[in-house]
């Protein structure tokens, strides 16, 4: 069985199999699938799931499986995937369609759930890349979508130019891996610039 197969029997005998039977101690992959579940199962009817179902959640997390799995598995399976999960759970038209647009995050200083400390943000930050629609910013070496993104009010906005550039400014390449979203807009820069908005 090559790796390919073996990634996708784990991943879909852990989307499926009961929680008691889940790894203890998990690795990254399994972590992230781990989460993946939590999220995609808060969408089913009478989940008694104590977060309510997000989206771009499922599409964070769709995300990491993506990138971990970068060199062993073909364009578009991990997507397939996650869809085939959402699908069995009635869940495809919500996750695609819901909070999808992509926007430019202004420089300043935020929150970001799940992240200890306050981010800043010295220039603007575009997205990378995007998973089902949902477009994936990446600051730091983490990724997450624009709906885990908070105006931190209590902290001044720095000015651009102070310090290490975390972003990248419209017209320039946006950092990390060049997916669907950078081949999508790769002849289409200043349709782009006009076409992104900003959401604070």
């Amino acid at each position: 069985m090559d790796i390919e197969h073996l990634i996708t029997h784990r991943f879909k005998h852990l989307m499926s199999c009961p929680w008691s039977d889940f790894p203890k101690s998990k690795n990254r992959f399994e972590n992230y699938i781990y989460k993946l579940r939590q999220h995609v199962e808060a969408g089913e009817p009478f989940s008694g799931s104590s977060s309510p179902y997000q989206p771009s959640s499922v599409a964070e997390y769709g995300h990491m499986i993506r990138e971990y799995c970068a060199n062993d598995m073909p364009e578009g399976t991990v997507e397939k995937l996650v869809m085939e999960e959402l699908d069995r759970r009635g869940l495809v038209y919500n996750t695609i369609v819901e909070n999808a647009e992509a926007v430019i995050i202004p420089s300043g200083t935020y929150e970001i759930h799940g992240w200890a400390a306050p981010v800043v943000l010295e220039q603007e930050l575009l997205p990378c890349d995007e998973f089902l629609g949902h477009p994936i910013y990446r600051h730091e070496g983490k990724t997450f979508t624009i709906e885990s993104v908070k105006v931190k009010e209590d902290a001044p906005v720095n000015n651009v130019g102070g310090g290490n550039i975390a972003g990248v400014s419209p017209g320039q390449e946006p950092p990390g891996r060049r997916g669907l979203f950078f081949r999508r807009n790769l002849k289409k820069t200043e349709k782009l610039k006009r076409d992104l908005k900003k959401r604070f």
